[in-house]
């Protein structure tokens, strides 16, 4: 982390020189133009182009690692992307900058993909401290491309426009209210305002010697997830917010006024009106209840989706080879190797994935069971299968009892032939 003494100590020329930069059109434009694709994912700023790069991680997750338990992970939640909410999504954590996916801490930010892998949407998630499985998601909108502009912030009173943010660089954006309220916590401790780090700014940086310049805490604590600049708050001798400004390298800049364009809004309850279900057409499932295999309660509705998907696949398969035009969805959707026959030759495998929060400790290497969605010939659920076997040899998959079916009765295992994984971020 920079040092905020040292960040003040030096040259006034280059601090003069560096505000400048910030306000010039040239850089304006530039931050313009990035601003088109990026996320604003609570405070934080999710570029599109790691967007990409994590996109491209989770299609190779979904397309060749069925074993992969723990992500891609069933999004529950669509209801929140009512254009898609009838397909089944998928979730994949990102991080701020360019880190990739790796086992352990996983943060809080979520894309949201389809298993054409097709990006829906970026989503922040909090899982509750007081019942397990329970959490809450909220969209992260995306960033105006029209409104950016060059600093310093004139006006830094509270503003009733919930679009309006302040942009520090290419990572952080707050609104105005959370500024306010963070520099109001620094000026609480007014009384022993010299002696805490509070450091007196360049006059030549804001044509005054009366300001004052702090860090301010409450970003100091993310460097660790990703983030490469410190933030400061400068404030005159009343304690009156005056400037917002960020470090890249050595030098300071300007934040900059911006905007977020308006997204999905739902209340609170608003996804119970989502959940209505009906029977699925030809098999007895209701989708309020759930399936239990290996100790695991499923949701009917989440292997409704998937059988749908998995059905339309196979219809598809047969099509590809009298297609003539160049379809983008079909040409995507042939890419994809699910559902995948078995050796046995009359039952067709799909991948079923979970939500991250039902199944604590499965995909981790002492847990390796995976499970699999199987359906016949004429696209008709079969059961759902599970296997612990790796993925470089045949795999055995075990078939799942219903609440009607009994040991005694014909429940016929199944096997896949080995299956070689691409690697995660290759």
């Amino acid at each position: 982390m920079l040092n905020p003494s040292a960040l003040l100590s030096t040259s006034i020329a280059l601090l003069i020189h560096t505000s400048v930069l910030a306000s010039t059109p040239v850089l304006q434009t530039r931050e313009i133009e990035a601003e088109e694709f990026d996320y604003n994912c609570q405070n934080f700023i999710i570029l599109r182009k790691d967007v990409n790069s994590h996109v491209k991680d989770a299609c190779t997750a979904l397309k060749f690692s069925p074993e992969f338990n723990t992500f891609p992970a069933y999004f529950e939640e669509s209801y929140l992307f009512p254009a898609y909410n009838d397909r089944v999504l998928f979730s994949w954590p990102v991080y701020l900058g360019t880190k990739r996916f790796q086992p352990g801490s996983t943060g809080n930010y979520r894309l949201v993909l389809t298993h054409l892998c097709e990006l829906v949407g970026l989503v922040v998630v909090k899982p509750s401290k007081l019942i397990a499985g329970q959490r809450t998601v909220s969209l992260c909108p995306h960033v105006s491309k029209a409104a950016s502009q060059p600093g310093p912030i004139s006006d830094f009173s509270e503003t009733e426009d919930e679009l309006d943010r302040i942009r520090c660089g290419d990572q952080v954006m707050f609104t105005r209210k959370f500024i306010i309220d963070a520099t109001y916590q620094l000026c609480r401790r007014k009384a022993t305002f010299r002696k805490s780090n509070w450091k007196p700014a360049p006059r030549r940086l804001f044509g005054s010697d009366q300001f004052w310049i702090s860090p301010l805490l409450a970003m100091c604590k993310v460097f660790n997830k990703g983030l490469r600049s410190d933030i400061f708050t400068v404030v005159d001798e009343d304690c009156k917010l005056k400037g917002f400004l960020y470090s890249k390298g050595v030098n300071l800049h300007h934040c900059t006024e911006a905007k977020i364009t308006k997204t999905y809004q739902y209340d609170p309850d608003d996804h119970l009106d989502h959940q209505e279900i009906d029977d699925y057409e030809g098999h007895p499932l209701k989708k309020t209840d759930t399936f239990r295999c290996y100790n695991i309660l499923l949701g009917n509705e989440m292997i409704i989706k998937n059988l749908k998907a998995a059905s339309k696949k196979r219809k598809k398969n047969g099509a590809y080879e009298n297609k003539s035009e160049d379809d983008e969805e079909d040409e995507m959707e042939k890419d994809f190797p699910h559902p995948k026959q078995t050796l046995e030759g009359d039952i067709w495998l799909w991948p079923l994935r979970f939500p991250e929060t039902s199944i604590p400790g499965v995909g981790k290497r002492k847990h390796e069971v995976y499970f699999m969605l199987g359906l016949n010939s004429s696209n008709k659920l079969t059961g759902v299968y599970f296997s612990f076997t790796r993925v470089n040899r045949k795999r055995k998959f075990k078939r799942c009892l219903g609440r009607h079916e009994t040991k005694n009765g014909s429940h016929r295992d199944v096997s896949l032939g080995p299956n070689h994984n691409s690697p995660i971020g290759g």
